[in-house]
C-alpha cells in the first residue's frame, strides 16, 4: 500500500495530448477531434490501519534504451537492492510498436535474458514469450471483420506488437519476487535488430515494477 501519512503533499500529474496522438501514421488522411474530455479519478483507501503498520512501496517507472545497431548483446543495466515483481518491454520504431526489433522466425529466435553475472533468472525467446503473454494476459489485437478475418486469425498476427511481459510472481505471492538486495548487478540482455538505419529512432522502453521494503525499526 502507498502510505501517505508521512507525506506533506501527494499529487497526480497528468500530461494531456491531442486527439491526433491516438492515430496511426499508416492511416493516411485520417483525423480525430476531441471536443471535450474529462478525467475522473477514483481511489481505494484503507481506514483504521493500526498506527506503526509498515508496508512495502510499489514503485513503477520506465527506462528507455536506444537501439542504434544490430547486436546479440544489447545490454540494459537495471537498479539493484529491491524486489522486482515484473518487467515489461515495449519495442517501437519511429513511434510505432513493432516486433521487428526483437523478431522471431523459424530460422532465428531472438532472445531476452535477465541475469546477474552467471546467474540467469529469465531466458526467453521473444516470439514464444509473446505467445505465452497472449494466453496469460490476453495480449492480442481484436479480430478484423469481413474477408480480412481469415488472414489475421493466425497466432503471430493477432499478438499485440512490441510488448513482452516478464512476470516473476507467477503464483500471485510476493515471495516469488526477484530479490536483488544481495546482487551487485542486474543486466537485461537483448538480441536486437536495428530497424531504422537512417534516423536511429528505434527504442526499447523497460517498465519496471519494483517493491521497496520498509526500513527495519531500530531497537530501543
Amino acid at each position: 500500500m502507498l502510505d501517505s501519512a508521512g507525506l506533506a503533499t501527494l499529487e497526480l500529474i497528468v500530461t494531456w495530448g491531442t486527439g491526433l496522438d491516438v492515430m496511426d501514421d499508416d492511416f493516411d488522411g485520417a483525423s480525430v477531434t476531441v471536443n471535450d474530455a474529462t478525467l475522473y479519478v477514483s481511489s481505494v483507501e484503507a481506514v483504521g490501519v493500526p498506527a506503526g503498520t509498515t508496508f512495502m512501496t510499489n514503485k513503477e517507472y520506465v527506462i528507455r534504451s536506444q537501439v542504434t545497431a544490430t547486436s546479440s548483446r544489447h545490454q540494459i543495466f537495471l537498479p539493484v537492492a529491491n524486489l522486482y515483481r515484473s518487467i515489461i518491454l515495449k519495442t517501437h520504431s519511429r513511434g510505432d510498436q513493432v516486433n521487428t526489433i526483437l523478431p522471431w522466425t523459424l530460422a532465428n529466435q531472438n532472445t531476452i535474458t535477465i541475469a546477474s553475472g552467471t546467474e540467469v533468472f529469465k531466458y526467453r525467446m521473444a516470439g514464444f514469450l509473446q505467445a505465452c503473454n497472449r494466453l496469460d494476459y490476453a495480449m492480442e489485437v481484436p479480430e478484423l471483420m469481413g474477408d480480412a478475418a481469415a488472414i489475421t486469425h493466425r497466432l503471430q498476427e493477432r499478438q499485440l506488437e512490441g510488448y513482452y511481459i516478464l512476470e516473476f510472481v507467477k503464483d500471485g505471492r510476493l515471495t516469488e519476487c526477484l530479490d536483488t538486495s544481495r546482487l551487485s548487478s542486474l543486466e537485461l540482455t537483448l538480441d536486437v535488430v536495428a530497424v531504422d538505419a537512417v534516423d536511429h529512432l528505434d527504442f526499447i522502453d523497460v517498465y519496471l515494477t519494483e517493491l521497496i521494503r520498509p526500513p527495519v525499526p531500530v531497537a530501543a
